[in-house]
């Protein structure tokens, strides 16, 4: 088995360091012990991983000593705002640009979104709305924030299947004009619409 904790060691010989806690230097023969703390981190769920055989199950009862399990950022939307201003205040003093808060109806968008990428997309997200902007009011463009349903039931990984749901995405906020008051037509061509009944 591969780690992939490691990828220069197998699943095996990182089991046996941990089951005996000694090494050797390579080209030595004395075994020491180190002193360390070993702390392992993932995104997947590694009981689910053990059912089905797609992780040890020896060497996830060696390594699960204190499990801290950290929700993901949509299970705790009351951080979203104390996160924002933290990831805001820093990229706009690192890139001197005038952004110093967020307009009630933009912290509302952040609040509401699914963020699938956790911490990490909300803060890129913020880092590129600074790049892009020039303050103080910060503005997210339309496009940046796309709520798609992502349980695995909901996902077609094709191209077809990708563009298919942001056009209906896009149909949805132009309350589906494609011409007139209200239609968006820099957001989709008319080319594209047979995807939608493809």
């Amino acid at each position: 088995m591969k780690s992939e904790i490691y990828p220069r060691c197998s699943g095996s010989s990182f089991y046996a360091f941990c089951r005996i806690k000694n090494l050797n230097e390579l080209g030595e023969t004395i075994l020491f012990i180190p002193i360390f703390r070993l702390l392992l981190a993932t995104n997947r769920n590694l009981e689910t991983e053990v059912t089905a055989k797609k992780f040890r199950a020896d060497l996830f009862y060696r390594i699960n000593v204190f499990p801290i399990v950290v929700p993901s950022l949509r299970e705790r939307r009351e951080d979203i705002p104390l996160l924002a201003h933290y990831f805001l205040k820093t990229y706009a003093k690192k890139m001197s640009k005038p952004f110093n808060n967020f307009p009630p109806s933009e912290m509302e968008k952040l609040i509401n979104y699914d963020w699938p990428g956790n911490v990490r997309e909300l803060e890129n997200l913020i880092e590129r709305v600074v790049i892009l902007g020039n303050g103080p009011i910060f503005k997210i463009p339309e496009t940046l924030l796309i709520t798609r349903d992502y349980s695995a039931s909901s996902l077609d990984p094709t191209l077809s299947g990708n563009e298919r749901r942001h056009i209906i995405w896009a149909l949805q906020r132009t309350s589906w004009k494609i011409r007139g008051s209200g239609a968006r037509p820099n957001f989709f061509h008319l080319t594209l619409l047979p995807w939608l009944f493809g």
